[in-house]
């Protein structure tokens, strides 16, 4: 999961890389060249398609057999109290990549090729973070590296504010390896709390919590706008922490699908609603 992942944070990463030179050397006006990679993984997706086709069958048998799952044995609560581990963890995301630039232009007067670059180091960062969580959560199980991200992460967000512009950056890099560290994992635990739901897990983990999280993250923006940057990148360290506080709740699966199941026999044995 944090190889298929990766590709995406890579994507991140390298788009302020590739997009403030071509601003600010040609102009607004050039960014349809920007289009050019996403027409290029168009042409190579096209070109895979049909060996794609080939495994297609497989794949349906085992989502056919995954929906027969009973929903007594899905661990809903668990698994929305993760949804929300995901929208605060991805809060600080999002408004940092909005608001760092504009930070490092005003506060430090850097200029804009500097400005790209730190943000950029930042997301490279969360990619190497991504690939490092996978592997850790293998080892050492999924809430550990979650846990063990998210603590420093908190710490990291407190320290961005108190540090001059050299140590800026590179606490700016330690907050991408944390912040994208759990991200595979999340995801992977939704699965596992929803394991007839494999599809609805996925879907929501990957792209529901997080775009809520950009939600949020642009309304921190209009908050930014009505006070200060610095006082709403002040504000990231909460996001974090409940994001930690949130985590530490999260049962094992095995042990939150048995409670499910042990309600549902509770509900069927009283006569009561099941779910």
């Amino acid at each position: 999961m944090s190889y298929f992942a990766v590709g995406g944070n890579l994507g991140y990463a390298l788009g302020p890389l590739i997009t403030t030179p071509v601003v600010l050397t040609l102009g607004l006006s050039a960014t349809p060249l920007i289009a050019i990679p996403g027409l290029i993984a168009a042409a190579l997706i096209t070109r895979e398609l049909p060996r794609v086709r080939r495994h297609l069958h497989a794949g349906e048998q085992t989502v056919k057999q995954a929906s027969r799952i009973p929903a007594e044995k899905q661990a809903w609560t668990p698994f929305w109290r993760l949804v929300a581990v995901i929208v605060m963890r991805s809060v600080p995301f999002f408004a940092l990549v909005a608001l760092v630039p504009i930070y490092l232009l005003r506060h430090f007067h850097t200029n804009a090729w500097l400005a790209g670059f730190a943000l950029t180091l930042m997301l490279f960062g969360g990619a190497a973070g991504t690939l490092v969580g996978g592997r850790c959560a293998d080892l050492f199980g999924r809430k550990k590296v979650m846990i063990g991200a998210m603590v420093p992460l908190t710490l990291l967000l407190l320290l961005l504010r108190y540090v001059g512009l050299t140590e800026f950056i590179v606490v700016l890099v330690g907050v991408g390896l944390t912040l994208e560290g759990p991200f595979s994992t999340t995801v992977l635990l939704g699965q596992e709390y929803l394991p007839g739901r494999v599809g609805l897990a996925s879907g929501v983990t990957y792209g529901l919590a997080i775009g809520l999280g950009g939600m949020l993250g642009s309304a921190l923006g209009a908050l930014a706008d009505a006070t200060s940057v610095s006082f709403v990148i002040s504000l990231m360290p909460i996001f974090a922490a409940l994001a930690v506080v949130l985590t530490i709740s999260l049962p094992k699966p095995a042990d939150a699908l048995l409670a499910a199941r042990q309600a549902h026999d509770d509900a069927a044995g009283s006569g009561g609603p099941v779910a």
